[in-house]
């Protein structure tokens, strides 16, 4: 998971990226028990906030 001014630089080159997109090119995407992906939207969001 990017943090800081990793996460931030991330975001801007993948510019007009959906935010699903954005999401899981950072690295906020976790595995359920069923094997599908879940994002991590409120750790992303959390992590931009503090970047």
């Amino acid at each position: 998971m990017l943090t800081g001014p990793d996460l931030l630089a991330k975001v801007k080159e993948l510019g007009d990226s959906s935010k699903s997109e954005l999401v899981r090119e950072c690295g906020y995407v976790s595995t359920k028990k069923d094997g599908s992906e879940r994002l991590n939207f409120t750790a992303f969001y959390e992590a931009l906030l503090e970047a």
